[in-house]
Formats: structure tokens, sequence, C-alpha cells
């Protein structure tokens, strides 16, 4: 999408749950919509599988821009509720430059969940497609030492000696003087040490 940033886009409320039902419709009249969106981890309740899922950021409403540039309050538009107006009734509009920075935001996931953020950059560098895989890769693969955060042994250090194909981390470490090999969960049992992230994901665990 390019936005040019002398564009004005308006704040369109929709009825509940229809963000996409309007959109599609206001591009059918010949106009812009912009959905902002954030990702988040679903897990499944029975299964236990993980997936994205893709959610509006503002929910019920969307930004929409008219193909003259004049105001179009779409009254007649499935899905659309009302354009947000001041006391005077003018709408309120949103510079270029505003859009495109939250535009920006999105492709750079600033807005998702941690996990799926370290997923989804582990998928742009070519990982495993296993969401558990592209984690434990995306925050191990160059590590060679991990801290273990919670369980029996929190506080200890360990040699990340490999990655399964769960994406659990396994790792190496000295216990009354014997070698004890064990598989971590990243993110919940193990975070890498000296790497960037940790902090944020271990506030996010």
């Amino acid at each position: 999408m390019s936005i040019e940033q002398s564009d004005f886009w308006y704040i369109v409320q929709t009825n509940p749950t229809l963000e996409k039902k309007a959109a599609t419709e206001i591009r059918r009249r010949g106009h812009r919509a912009y959905i902002p969106r954030m990702a988040k981890l679903r897990i499944h309740n029975r299964t236990g599988e993980k997936s994205v899922r893709y959610q509006v950021l503002y929910t019920g409403y969307i930004l929409a821009k008219f193909a003259d540039g004049v105001y179009d309050d779409l009254r007649t538009c499935q899905g659309v509720k009302r354009i947000q107006k001041n006391a005077s009734g003018v709408p309120y509009h949103l510079k270029g430059s505003i859009v495109a920075s939250l535009l920006r935001a999105q492709r750079q996931m600033e807005h998702d969940a941690v996990d799926v953020r370290t997923y989804r950059q582990a998928r742009r560098r070519g990982a495993a497609h296993t969401i558990d895989h592209a984690i434990a890769e995306a925050m191990f693969g160059e590590a060679s030492t991990g801290a273990i955060v919670s369980g029996a042994f929190i506080g200890r250090d360990v040699e990340v000696i490999g990655i399964t194909d769960a994406g659990l981390v396994k790792g190496r470490f000295e216990l009354l003087g014997k070698t004890v090999e064990k598989l971590f969960r990243p993110l919940v049992e193990i975070l890498p040490i000296n790497r960037e992230v940790v902090d944020e994901l271990a506030d996010a665990a």
C-alpha cells in the first residue's frame, strides 16, 4: 500500500465485528480502506496446536480515504456505523504521514505479541515452519549458554547443545559431579544469556 503524506484519511466506526466487511464495501465504491492489525499466538484448547491469528488493532474502527478527496459519509455502506465527527459535525481526519507510520509499525510487527513477533522474525530469516521450533531457533540459534528461569534448577546456567524438532532446547549442566542433559521449553523454562531479547521475553513469560 502506498500512502502519500499529503493524503487525508477519515476515522470510520464500524458495526461490531464488521471491520473487514466495511473495508470491503468502501473499496467497492472506489475508495481506499485500511485496517490496522496486530498478530497474536493462538493455542487450541484441546490439541494445544499453535497458530498465528490477526486481529483488528482498534476494535470497531478502520480508516478510509476518498478517491476524489472529498468527504463521503457512506451512510448506505454495509458494515459502516458512522464517520467520526467533532462537535461541529466536521469529520476527524488524519494526515497521510500518521497513517504511514501506522503501516510501518504494522510491517515491523511493533504491535504484535512478543512470542508472535519472535516467530515471524524467525520465519523471515528462513527458520523452520513450526512455531515452537522457529521461536527456539530465533532465541537460541546463536546462543551457547542459557539460564534456567523456572523449575527445580532455576538460576543455573546451562550449555545449549541443540534444538529438537518440537522446539525444545537441549541443555547440559553439572549436578553433584555428574553431567546432566535436559530438555527445556524456551520462554517458560530457559532464556538465552547475553541476548537483547532476554528482558523483553522474560517480562512476557
